[in-house]
C-alpha cells in the first residue's frame, strides 16, 4: 500500500513530508539517514478518497486533489498505522474553457454537414448553378440537388449556432450545460452529397 513518512513540526501545515513509499515494505528505520532524533517521525497510509462520480463531463468539471493531511484514524489492517488523506473532488472549470468546448463542439457537428475534402467542390457548384439560374438557364436535377443540399446546410449551421448561443447562455447563468445533445448532424457518404448518393 502507498505509504508517506512525515516530520510534525511547527510549519503552518504542522508537517512536512519527507518521503513515500511502500508499506509494508518499508525501511522502520528509514528516517534515521535524514536525522539521529526519531522524534516527530511518522509513517501513514497513504488514502485518497475519490467521490468524483464516474459520469462527469471534463470539458466542464475538472479532478481537485485536496490535501487533508495527518490524521488518527487507523488503516483497516494495519491498525498501527494512522492515515495521510487526500480527497479528489470536482472544480468547475472557467466560463472561457467551456465556452471553448461548445464552440469545438459546433464546429465538429458543422464538419458532419460537409466533408471537408468536398467544401470547395460544394461552394463552386452551387456558385456556378445560382449564377445559371439568375441568367435564365434551366438546371439539370444535379444542379437543383447542389443548391437545395447547400440551402439545407446553411439551416442546419444556422440551428448549431443557435444551439452553441443557447448553450453559452446556460454557462453564463453558472448552470451545466448538455453539450452532447441538440446538434444538427448528417451521415455522410465517403465520396460527398450529391455524388456519393
Amino acid at each position: 500500500m502507498r505509504a508517506i513518512l512525515i516530520r510534525h513540526d511547527n510549519s503552518p501545515k504542522g508537517y512536512s513530508e519527507i518521503k513515500r513509499d511502500e508499506y509494508p515494505n518499508i525501511d522502520p528505520n528509514a528516517a534515521i539517514t535524514f536525522t539521529p532524533d526519531l522524534t516527530g517521525y511518522e509513517w501513514l497510509h497513504f488514502f485518497t478518497e475519490n467521490s468524483v462520480p464516474n459520469d462527469y463531463d471534463p470539458r466542464i468539471w475538472e479532478q481537485n486533489e485536496v490535501v487533508v493531511g495527518p490524521t488518527t484514524i487507523k488503516h483497516p489492517v494495519y491498525t498501527n498505522i494512522n492515515q495521510f488523506r487526500t480527497e479528489i473532488t470536482l472544480v468547475k472549470r472557467a466560463k472561457e474553457d467551456i465556452i471553448n468546448s461548445i464552440r469545438e463542439k459546433e464546429a465538429w457537428a458543422n464538419s458532419t454537414l460537409i466533408q471537408e475534402s468536398e467544401k470547395d467542390k460544394m461552394y463552386t457548384l452551387t456558385n456556378l448553378a445560382q449564377q445559371r439560374q439568375f441568367e435564365g438557364i434551366t438546371l439539370t436535377e444535379q444542379e437543383l440537388a447542389v443548391i437545395n443540399r447547400m440551402k439545407e446546410v446553411g439551416v442546419k449551421v444556422w440551428q448549431n449556432a443557435q444551439r452553441a448561443e443557447a448553450l453559452i447562455a446556460i454557462v453564463d447563468a453558472n448552470n451545466e450545460p448538455d453539450i452532447d445533445t441538440g446538434w444538427q448532424l448528417d451521415d455522410l457518404t465517403d465520396n460527398g452529397f450529391p455524388f456519393g448518393e
